[in-house]
C-alpha cells in the first residue's frame, strides 16, 4: 500500500472527538432557545402595543360594541325583529294618513294612535289628555301612552318648561310623536328645558334597549321646531325611527330648527333626509349608537353651528347621497368611532340606472372654526366634493386630521392647525384639482403632507415632522407648487417626489430639517425591528465565524490523518520489503526506563558507554537481506509507540532484530544541559542555551526550545499555543535535517 492509494477515513471516536454528541445537543438547545425567544418577543411586542395576540383576528366585542348608552343586543331568539318593527311603523303611518280628520281629533284604537286633524288653533297637552293619549302625574310629569300623528294643517305645541314627557317604551311596545305633514313645536326654557324621554315603566327608568323598538320623534313632510329641549333614550334601527328625524319626499316639503337642544343616548342624534334649510344651533349630542347628525338623500343648505357632538357610535357629522351645501361652524366634535366629519359627495351612478340618478358629484362643504379631536378613524374625510372650504380648523387626531379625496375641484384649506400623532396631517389624493393650502400649521409623525395624483398649491405653511419622514411627500401624477413654507423635522428629505410628479419648490426654509437614512427611519417606525435585529442579525454574524472554525477543524483533521496514513504506509512498505520497520521520522522521545544493568539516562543528555554496557548500539541496525527464520515479524501493535534501546521483554528475531524498531536516543547537544524550571513565558525560555539567540520564526524558536534547551515537548506546545502533534512534526523534521547536516 502506498500513500497514493485510496486513503481510509477516521471515525470521530478514532480521532478522539468524544464531544461531538455534546456539541450537537448544545446546538439543538440553542436553536430551540432562539425560537422561544422570537415567540416571546412577538407576544410581548403585541401586548405592549395593545394589538392583542398574533393569533387573534378581527375586533373584539369591546371594540365593536357601540358607544351610546343604548344597547342593540337581542336576548333570545323570540325577541322582535327591529327591521320588522320599522316596517310595521311605516304601515301604521300610511294607514293614519288615510284617516279622515274632519272632526279634528280622531282616535284609532286598533293602531293605538291619536290623529290630530287640521284646525286653526294649535293642539296642546290638554288636548292629548282629553283624547286619552296622555295623562298627568302629581309631580308634573306627563305620560304619553299612545302614538300621536299630526296631520297637515295641524300644529301640536308642547310649551312645557321644566316638565318631562315620558313616552312609553318597553318590551310591550312604544309610542311616537310624528308630524305627518303638520307641525310639531317643542319648547322649554334655558334653565328649565322640556324633556322627552323613552320610558320603561317596568324598569322605572329610561329605555336603553333598542332591539324591541323605542319611542321616537319625527317630521315627515312636516316641520319640527325645538328650543331648550332634551331628547333622552329615543330611537332604534333606522334613520327615520332613529330618535329625532326630519324627512322629506320632495325638496322643500320638510323643515326643522333645533336651538339649544340636548340629544342623549339616541340611536341617531338627528337624522335629516331630503330636507332643505334645517338649522342646528347650540346643540349637545352625546352617546349616540350611530351618527351624531346624519345629512343624507339630497339634503341641502344645512347649517350646524356652536354644536358639541361627543362619543358617537359612527361619525359625529355624516353627509352622503348627493347632499350638498353643508356648513359646520364653531363646533366641537370628539370621541367618535369613525370621523369627526365624514362627507361623501360621490355620484349615485356612473351610467344609466333604473332610478335615473345623475352622474355629477356633490358640491358645497364649509367647515370653519371647528375643533375636532379623539375620533377613531380621523378628523375630517371628504370624498368627491367641489367648492369645499376648511378654514380655521383645529384638529388633533392619531390618524389623519384632514383627508381630501377626489374627484374634486376648487378646494381651500387655510389658517388652521392639523396635528396627527400617528400619521400625516393632510392627505390629498385621487384627482383633487385646484387645491390651495395656505397659512396652515401641519404636524405629523410619519410625514406632514401627502399628495397623490392631485394638483395642490402649498404656500406660507409651517410643516413639521415630529417623528421621521418627509415634510411633503408627492406621489403619482401630481402637480405641486410649494413656496415660502417652513419645513422642520427629521427624514431622508424635506420634500420627496415620485418619478411622475411635477414639483416646483422655491423659497422654502429647510434650516430646521435634519437628514436621516431611510433604513433608520424604517426601524424607528417599526420599533420591533431593533429587537428582531438583535435576535436574528447577531446570530447571523456568528455564522461566518462558526464556518471558519469548522473549516480550520477540517483542515487540522485532514493534516493529522494524512500524517498518520503516511506514517503507517511507510511502516507497512518497509515490512513488506522484508526488513525491520524503521521509523520514518525519528522522534525525540524520552527513553523508557533502562534495565537494571544499564545506568539511567536523562532527557537531553548523551549516554556514555562503559565497560559494563559496552559500546552504544548503532543508530539504525540493518537486518540481513535473507528472510527471517521462524514466524514473520509482525507490525507494531500501535504505530505511535517507539521503543528506545534494547528492552528485556522485547522478542528477538532469529537475526537478532527486535520486533519493534530500535532507535537510539537523540542527543540534542554534545554537552549535558542543566534542567531548568518549567517556563511560563517566552522570557523564561531565553536563558541558558537560548540566551541571546535570534530566531527567524516561532517554529524555529519552538524547535530550539525542545532540541537545544531540553524542555518537554508538551510544555513548549502549551506555551506556544500549538498542537503537540504539530510541534512533534517540526521537531522530527529538524532532527532529520540536523542528522543529514552532521
Amino acid at each position: 500500500m502506498t500513500a497514493d492509494r485510496d486513503r481510509p477515513t477516521f471515525t470521530a471516536e478514532e480521532r478522539g472527538e468524544t464531544s461531538v454528541p455534546v456539541r450537537w445537543l448544545a446546538r439543538t438547545i440553542m436553536i430551540i432557545a432562539i425560537g422561544v425567544l422570537v415567540v416571546a418577543v412577538v407576544i410581548v411586542g403585541n401586548i405592549v402595543a395593545g394589538d392583542g395576540m398574533p393569533w387573534t383576528f378581527g375586533p373584539t366585542d369591546a371594540e365593536t360594541r357601540p358607544l351610546g348608552s343604548a344597547t342593540t343586543e337581542t336576548v333570545g331568539s323570540d325577541e322582535p325583529d327591529p327591521a320588522a318593527l320599522v316596517d310595521a311603523e311605516d304601515e301604521r303611518l300610511r294607514a293614519m294618513s288615510a284617516v279622515s280628520t274632519s272632526g279634528g281629533i280622531v282616535a284609532a284604537p286598533e293602531y293605538n294612535t291619536v290623529v290630530l286633524g287640521a284646525r286653526p288653533s294649535a293642539y296642546t297637552v290638554d288636548d292629548l289628555v282629553s283624547a286619552g293619549a296622555a295623562s298627568g302625574l302629581d309631580d308634573g310629569t306627563i305620560e304619553l301612552t299612545r302614538h300621536i300623528v299630526v296631520r297637515a294643517g295641524a300644529v301640536l305645541n308642547l310649551d312645557l318648561p321644566g316638565e318631562t314627557l315620558r313616552m312609553a317604551s318597553d318590551s310591550d311596545g312604544f309610542v311616537s310623536l310624528v308630524a305627518w305633514g303638520g307641525a310639531l313645536q317643542l319648547t322649554g326654557d334655558a334653565d328649565r328645558p322640556l324633556t322627552l324621554v323613552g320610558w320603561d315603566a317596568e324598569g322605572a327608568a329610561p329605555d336603553t334597549t333598542t332591539a324591541d323598538g323605542r319611542a321616537y320623534v319625527r317630521a315627515r313632510n312636516g316641520t319640527i321646531t325645538a328650543a331648550n329641549v332634551a331628547f333622552d333614550s329615543l330611537g332604534f334601527w333606522s334613520g327615520r325611527t332613529g330618535g329625532v328625524a326630519v324627512t322629506a319626499t320632495d325638496s322643500g316639503t320638510a323643515a326643522g330648527s333645533f336651538s339649544r337642544t340636548i340629544h342623549f343616548g339616541l340611536h341617531t342624534g338627528l337624522f335629516l333626509s331630503g330636507v332643505t334649510g334645517v338649522t342646528v344651533d347650540g346643540a349637545e349630542i352625546i352617546n349616540t349608537v350611530e351618527n351624531g347628525i346624519a345629512v343624507t338623500n339630497g339634503s341641502s343648505d344645512t347649517v350646524i353651528s356652536s354644536t358639541t357632538i361627543t362619543r358617537s357610535g359612527a361619525s359625529a357629522i355624516s353627509m352622503d347621497k348627493r347632499s350638498r351645501n353643508l356648513t359646520v361652524t364653531g363646533c366641537t366634535l370628539t370621541g367618535s368611532q369613525r370621523f369627526g366629519v365624514e362627507a361623501d359627495g360621490s355620484a349615485l351612478a356612473d351610467g344609466p340606472s333604473p332610478e335615473g340618478y345623475g352622474l355629477d358629484h356633490a358640491a358645497g362643504l364649509t367647515i370653519t372654526a371647528t375643533s375636532v379631536s379623539g375620533n377613531a378613524r380621523g378628523g375630517t374625510r371628504a370624498v368627491a366634493i367641489d367648492a369645499a372650504e376648511y378654514v380655521q380648523l383645529s384638529v388633533e387626531e392619531h390618524s389623519t386630521p384632514l383627508e381630501l379625496l377626489g374627484p374634486a375641484d376648487d378646494v381651500r384649506v387655510a389658517d388652521g392647525t392639523l396635528t396627527s400623532t400617528g400619521g400625516v396631517a393632510l392627505f390629498i389624493a385621487d384627482s383633487v384639482t385646484d387645491a390651495v393650502v395656505t397659512g396652515m400649521t401641519l404636524t405629523g409623525t410619519d410625514g406632514a403632507v401627502s399628495v397623490a395624483d392631485a394638483a395642490v398649491t402649498l404656500t406660507d405653511n409651517t410643516v413639521r415632522v415630529s417623528g421621521s419622514g418627509h415634510a411633503v411627500s408627492i406621489d403619482g401624477a401630481s402637480t405641486v407648487s410649494a413656496s415660502r413654507n417652513a419645513l422642520a423635522g427629521v427624514g431622508a428629505g424635506a420634500i420627496a417626489s415620485g418619478p411622475r410628479a411635477d414639483v416646483a419648490a422655491e423659497g422654502n426654509d429647510e434650516s430646521a430639517w435634519t437628514y436621516e437614512l431611510e433604513a433608520v427611519k424604517w426601524l424607528n417606525r417599526h420599533p420591533m425591528g431593533w429587537m428582531w435585529a438583535l435576535v436574528l442579525v447577531i446570530p447571523a454574524i456568528g455564522v461566518p465565524l462558526i464556518a471558519r472554525r469548522n473549516r480550520r477543524h477540517r483542515e487540522l483533521r485532514a493534516l493529522f490523518e494524512d500524517a498518520v496514513i503516511r506514517f503507517g504506509a511507510a511502516q507497512i512498505e518497509s515490512y513488506q520489503q522484508g526488513g525491520a520497520m524503521p521509523i520514518s521520522t525519528p522522534r525525540p522521545i524520552e527513553p523508557e526506563s533502562a534495565p537494571k544493568t544499564h545506568p539511567p539516562s536523562h532527557r537531553g543528555t548523551a549516554v556514555e558507554p562503559d565497560a559494563t554496557t559496552g559500546p552504544e548500539p548503532a543508530p539504525r541496525p540493518q537486518p540481513e537481506p535473507t528472510m527471517p527464520v521462524g514466524p514473520p515479524a509482525m507490525a507494531p501493535a500501535n504505530p505511535y509507540i517507539v521503543r528506545v534501546g534494547p528492552t528485556s521483554d522485547a522478542p528477538v528475531t532469529q537475526e537478532g532484530a527486535t520486533s519493534e524498531a530500535t532507535i537510539p536516543p537523540i542527543h540534542p547537544t554534545a554537552a549535558p544541559v542543566q534542567r531548568v524550571p518549567r517556563p511560563r513565558s517566552f522570557a523564561d525560555l531565553r536563558v541558558g542555551p537560548l540566551a541571546n539567540r535570534e530566531f527567524a520564526s516561532l517554529q524555529e524558536f519552538a524547535v530550539a526550545a525542545v532540541l537545544d534547551a531540553g524542555y518537554p515537548l508538551r510544555t513548549v506546545s502549551t506555551l506556544f499555543r500549538i498542537p503537540s502533534w504539530k510541534l512533534q512534526v517540526w521537531v522530527n523534521e529538524a532532527a532529520q535535517s540536523r542528522g543529514r547536516g552532521g
